[in-house]
């Protein structure tokens, strides 16, 4: 699981066992989700640069990288890495 903030006060949540990230805007003990997306396995990292929501599956080992509108969720395809750490987003 991983948490990942951005300026506006939104944040994002890689949850383990759901198989999704999600985005949550409002107080941290009282927030809405806005969007959830599934990646089809265990999530496990979720980050941003304010523009594209970034998210890896766990034991992903293909170095496959999901993209997404931060407002929306949309999906916008993804991306392949070469080398690293395929576990986790830092």
């Amino acid at each position: 699981m991983q948490l990942w903030g951005e300026l506006d006060g939104a944040y994002y949540t890689a949850n383990w066992g759901a198989d999704r990230v999600y985005r949550w805007e409002g107080d941290p003990n009282f927030s809405t989700e806005v969007w959830s997306q599934h990646l089809g396995s265990t999530a496990a990292g979720v980050c941003s640069d304010g523009f594209i929501v970034y998210a890896v599956r766990n034991s992903d080992n293909s170095g496959v990288i999901r993209r997404f509108d931060p407002r929306t969720g949309f999906d916008l395809g993804s991306i392949t890495r070469d080398g690293g750490d395929f576990n986790g987003l830092y």
